[in-house]
């Protein structure tokens, strides 16, 4: 995909498709929680040409996927508001979607080596178990791959990927013999 807009737009497609569908936009802890603080405050930005789109992470993390509320139109429209949130990977521990919109963030990069590796400095996660300076390079790539592992393994019927690096998109279409992007 080429922008996390498209990710709404492939999510909110398989919702018109598939009504009863559970979909999501799902992320890497890439970006600090914002919203948690200032309830104006968006998380996510991207320019598409003119508008200026936005987003929220996750406005918590229990019962997210599936909320629970006190009647049907109040859970209704919780499904709704996060619909249009990003999910972050707390939100989504043990949950499974129809269809995800998933986005692979900085916090994973090719190195000099041409290999992938995890990059502290872009990853927010500040209750990461356990913390980021605790691991060695090592350590922390595997536990950032394993971050998206568990992302990209959550949609049931279909998967959609943004890559905010073009380089680890590249590794990717490469490793799965993909066309470039403008082929």
């Amino acid at each position: 995909m080429d922008s996390i807009k498209n990710l709404f737009d492939y999510t909110d497609c398989m919702r018109n498709l598939h009504p009863h569908a559970v979909n999501r936009v799902i992320a890497g802890y890439v970006r600090k929680w914002a919203s948690s603080k200032d309830p104006h405050a968006y998380d996510w930005q991207e320019q598409n040409g003119d508008v200026l789109d936005q987003w929220k992470w996750n406005d918590h993390a229990e019962n997210w996927v599936r909320p629970h509320a006190s009647s049907w139109e109040k859970e209704k429209k919780l499904v709704s508001q996060h619909d249009e949130e990003i999910g972050s990977i707390h939100a989504i521990q043990g949950e499974d979607f129809n269809y995800v919109g998933a986005i692979i963030g900085r916090d994973l990069e090719v190195g000099p080596d041409g290999h992938l590796r995890g990059n502290k400095d872009n990853y927010m996660d500040r209750k990461g178990t356990p913390s980021k300076q605790e691991f060695n390079e090592a350590e922390f790539t595997e536990y950032i791959k394993h971050i998206y592992f568990t992302i990209l393994m959550r949609g049931i019927d279909g998967v959609r990927v943004y890559f905010e690096d073009p380089k680890v998109e590249e590794f990717f279409r490469v490793r799965l013999g993909c066309r470039a992007r403008n082929s």
